[in-house]
């Protein structure tokens, strides 16, 4: 674990992160909403990922990382390559979990030549998978932090699962509501108006859609089937397979760049 420093429009940001470097290639993990750099950890001294650099870090705004005010998708973009320059990483397997993907789809859009792979661990391929953002963009700042978000509390706990309980005790440790209020807004239009499902299929780098088994009734699981985009469900798991069901979770993972690398 260790602190960079990066300048971004007269920010002096510190990214908290941890990189396991030997290799060419490099796993880069960027993790979901208000989650951190150690959702990946179990994947650090796992064999099946010996051929690989790993990097993951905390992103803006997150647990140890820098605040920024004002800050949108394509702020978080940048910020993300800065943090590959200055590491000198530019040959990537990117995997990105859940809402923020769109953020992913844009990197690798913006800078094609970084990204040789890419695996999306749910979500986010419609705009009606931003229900809880889109609730911010209409309400103020003080409504969505003493009411949206209390009641976001209390549905992942009607949820009786697992690791949505315990994204709960995350959640009363870290709450960076500001930031995450100031960045719904182009979350939603982004969502709304830059077809990412016609983007992702129309990506040229191999991809692999990862869903757990209660979501096989997505509409769009079948349109990423019938374009043949890979697509594969993690048995007895929900939206944290990396926790839920980390063996068969790292071992379709392994499988995917092990199929790549025989291509």
């Amino acid at each position: 674990m260790a602190k960079i420093e990066i300048s971004y429009k007269g920010n002096d940001l510190n990214i908290e992160y941890f990189y396991r470097w030997w290799k060419e290639k490099t796993i880069v993990y960027i993790h979901w909403l208000w989650c951190s750099r150690s959702d990946f950890n179990e994947a650090i001294n796992n064999e099946l990922f010996n051929d690989f650099n790993i990097l993951s870090f905390d992103l803006i705004w997150h647990w140890n990382s820098s605040y920024i005010k004002d800050i949108d998708i394509n702020d978080t973009v940048e910020i993300v390559n800065l943090l590959l320059k200055k590491l000198n990483i530019s040959d990537i397997i990117l995997i990105w979990h859940s809402l923020w993907w769109v953020i992913s789809l844009m990197f690798i859009y913006k800078y094609p030549d970084i990204v040789s792979a890419f695996i999306n661990v749910e979500w986010n391929l419609s705009s009606s998978d931003c229900f809880f953002s889109r609730k911010a963009t209409k309400i103020n700042y003080e409504t969505f932090e003493k009411q949206c978000f209390n009641k976001f509390i209390e549905e992942l706990i009607d949820t009786n699962k697992k690791w949505f309980w315990q994204y709960v005790h995350t959640l009363e440790k870290h709450k960076p509501l500001k930031s995450f209020y100031e960045i719904c807004s182009s979350l939603v239009d982004l969502s709304d108006n830059w077809n990412l499902l016609e983007k992702y299929i129309k990506l040229s780098i191999p991809k692999l859609f990862l869903y757990w088994e209660e979501n096989c009734h997505l509409p769009y699981i079948t349109k990423l089937e019938k374009a043949k985009c890979k697509t594969i469900s993690v048995s007895d798991s929900n939206h944290f397979p990396q926790f839920d069901n980390p063996s068969e979770f790292f071992k379709i993972i392994s499988d995917f760049l092990k199929n790549i690398k025989e291509l």
